[in-house]
């Protein structure tokens, strides 16, 4: 009866192994608010909870959808509408709208880390999906300078404001554009607010 009794317990366990693991596998693809990607339409059905998750999490689980948008209940019906698309068609601002592209939101590598700079700098990066933190500084104990940045990851691309911060002496701001030429190199494709560093490696 021991045996039977653990067989029996198995199988549904069994399951549930397997149907954690495939909902694992499924890469998250973050939301672009208010954004409609028009075009490339393979599909689309009517949500019965108005959740964009559920769109997202039907997009990430179909090999053939490389993007998606969620239709918020009252565009197109009383109810939300998924779309679910073949191609990553461009983002156009619409406040009926929030979508995803898998191919615009898989960062190609794990930025996290210590970094150096060619401006003599020591940079502390942390990166949670498609979004990235630094602190930077010339030097731990007495820094010329530092500062902070919080940027978005779109392909091989991180686009980033950044800040000095009074830790050191000086009061900058800006934006950049960073291009990831591997998992161990960033280099500066544009910057302002008289940002110092172009090449960072590790």
């Amino acid at each position: 009866m021991t045996t039977k009794r653990m067989k029996t317990a198995i199988i549904p366990l069994v399951a549930i192994c397997v149907f954690f693991s495939s909902w694992i596998a499924l890469a998250d693809i973050p939301l672009e608010n208010n954004v409609d990607r028009t075009g490339s339409d393979y599909a689309s059905f009517n949500l019965g909870t108005a959740d964009p998750n559920l769109c997202e999490q039907a997009c990430a689980g179909d090999p053939d959808c490389k993007a998606f948008t969620y239709v918020r209940p009252g565009y197109q019906g009383p109810n939300a509408r998924c779309w679910l698309k073949n191609a990553v068609p461009p983002q156009t601002q619409a406040n009926c709208c929030i979508s995803g592209a898998k191919t615009a939101s898989q960062p190609p590598a794990d930025l996290t880390g210590v970094w150096n700079c060619d401006d003599g700098g020591i940079y502390y990066v942390r990166q949670l999906g498609n979004k990235i933190w630094w602190y930077g500084e010339s030097n731990p104990n007495s820094p010329g300078w530092s500062n902070v940045m919080y940027g978005t990851i779109n392909g091989n691309t991180i686009n980033g404001n950044w800040a000095d911060v009074p830790k050191g002496s000086t009061m900058n701001n800006g934006v950049m554009k960073l291009n990831i030429e591997s998992n161990n190199k960033l280099s500066a494709i544009s910057k302002t607010g008289g940002f110092g560093g172009s090449t960072w490696t590790r």
